[in-house]
């Protein structure tokens, strides 16, 4: 019996054990950084147009996914390919269903699919046909649905792994929701020359044919970027996909909100620093005028993180005046401690009195040990010949003075040393950018320096998602300075002046150079 009932422990054991190695790793995360949660933001999105009788027929179709939420705002990632229709897509699908070419109307209808056969017309906000992403503004909150975040520092490696979400486009009686959406595992493969776009890397997976459109996620579920059809090799195996950064430089372009990795680390940050903050507060430790600024700060971040939707901007704003409250504060003294420091500082003025005066009784008795050794000496500079005694003085007047002399000489010649120093310094060649909105400066005096987010910009501008990796570029001519735009998404303005395809200006101290809504002053 006793082995028999261990050989059933044991049983059970493997069996928990091989349970837990079934269970997806994307079940076990919680939260929207899980896979399976991710699945709900993804939709479905036809396109097509209405016929006579006010019928939509459905040209193609694809898979998308859902951000924002503010203020009862959403909108829907997908590929351009997805929500626009071709001429020639439309005539066959005309000729397939015997429809009259000239019967139909121009205006194409997109529309998404909220579960099953009900649907909600939508419109394209904004798209790009070389990148293959449209982004379609709904009006109403689809509560079935939710939010994706984005991974907006995205930068890609070969051989990290990727997860490719979207529903088959075969496949007949799908409702469209979460437990439609099909998963896919690829890998990023190594840059490929012929791409030749810094804007997307290419992917290998095994897809199906009616896979179209989707998103990428990386194992934490943020969104990395979204399959582009205009670079894709579906025959060799090989995909393309346009990186989120780029996605994410439109929509902070037209200001639409979306939940992010970036925000979420500073969300956490600033969760942890509000605690703190409250415990710190109520410990009752700190002098009450210094806790005023505290009290006002945490006042200030309760106000923000009741509105619920949060900027980077206004997270980093209220972990900045939290620690600065922190940093304000000031301990309570108690009158124990006055005392003990009192006294502390007579002891160790009654130190320094007696050290004095062990160090001055060396002093005297070394001097009675030499006139002891030498009676004779101070006989003789008293009663000695007055010429002598003269002589003397004068011998040391003399030496006093050429001592006075060559100091001065040496004064004059390090005056002048600095002199040269400080024009030779004058004479360097450099310019200097300074960050209005954090006061960075920047200095530069080489013949070319790139601005931009990018880590290989010479000069890097952090934290601002709107201004482009390689955004311009600072050029030195014998003793001038110029800058030229290199194709960012948003602009390059000297003093407001917007600068043209392959135009130069000069800048000089006082100009403002603005990239995208980044401004820089130049001193």
């Amino acid at each position: 019996m006793g082995i028999r009932l261990q050989i059933q422990k044991i049983g059970c054991l493997l069996w928990l054990v091989g349970i837990c190695f079934l269970i997806p790793r994307h079940v076990l995360a919680e939260g929207l950084t899980g896979l399976e949660e991710a699945k709900k933001g993804i939709v479905e999105i036809q396109a097509g147009f209405k016929d006579e009788k006010g019928i939509f027929r459905k040209v193609k179709s694809g898979s998308g996914f859902l951000i924002g939420g503010r203020e009862g705002k959403m909108y829907i990632i997908t590929g351009n390919r997805v929500a626009r229709i071709t001429k020639k897509e439309k005539r066959l699908f005309c000729e397939k269903h015997e429809i009259q070419l000239d019967t139909v109307p121009a205006e194409d209808v997109v529309r998404i699919i909220v579960k099953g056969d009900v649907a909600m017309e939508t419109s394209i906000l904004a798209s790009s046909k070389a990148k293959d992403f449209a982004i379609l503004n709904i009006e109403n909150i689809i509560n079935e649905k939710q939010p994706l975040r984005l991974r907006e520092d995205f930068e890609w490696k070969a051989g990290e792994k990727v997860s490719v979400l979207s529903f088959r486009q075969e496949i007949k009686g799908q409702q469209f929701m979460d437990s439609d959406v099909e998963e896919y595992i690829g890998e990023i493969q190594i840059k490929d020359v012929n791409l030749d776009k810094e804007y997307s890397f290419r992917y290998a997976a095994e897809l199906p044919d009616d896979c179209i459109g989707g998103v990428l996620l990386d194992e934490e579920g943020y969104v990395i970027g979204i399959p582009n059809s205009v670079l894709s090799k579906p025959q060799e195996g090989q995909y393309a996909a346009t990186a989120v950064n780029e996605i994410v430089e439109v929509l902070d372009n037209f200001s639409i909100y979306y939940d992010s990795y970036l925000k979420d680390k500073k969300k956490e940050e600033l969760e942890n620093l509000y605690k703190e903050s409250v415990k710190i507060y109520e410990s009752g430790i700190y002098k009450q005028d210094s806790q005023e600024k505290l009290e006002t700060a945490l006042a200030q971040v309760k106000d923000m993180k009741e509105t619920g939707f949060l900027t980077l901007e206004e997270m980093e704003e209220g972990c900045a005046s939290l620690q600065a409250a922190k940093n304000h504060l000031a301990l309570k003294t108690d009158k124990s401690k006055i005392v003990v420091i009192v006294l502390g500082i007579i002891l160790i003025v009654l130190f320094i009195w007696l050290l004095q005066l062990l160090i001055r009784n060396r002093i005297d008795e070394k001097k009675r040990n030499l006139q002891v050794q030498n009676p004779t000496t101070p006989r003789r500079q008293m009663h000695g010949d007055g010429q002598e005694v003269l002589q003397s003085r004068r011998e040391i007047s003399s030496g006093q003075a050429q001592k006075r002399e060559d100091y001065q000489d040496t004064q004059i010649e390090q005056k002048d040393t600095e002199v040269l120093t400080e024009i030779e310094t004058s004479q360097i060649s450099a310019i200097c950018l300074a960050r209005k909105k954090t006061g960075e400066e920047f200095f530069t005096d080489k013949e070319r320096t790139v601005i931009g987010k990018g880590a290989a910009a010479g000069i890097r501008i952090e934290g601002n998602t709107a201004v482009s990796r390689e955004h311009a570029v600072i050029l030195r001519k014998k003793e001038s300075y110029f800058i030229r735009d290199k194709g960012s998404l948003n602009g390059t303005f000297v003093n407001g002046k917007s600068l043209g395809e392959s135009e130069e200006a000069i800048i000089c101290t006082g100009d403002v150079v603005r990239l995208a809504n980044e401004e820089l002053v130049v001193k």
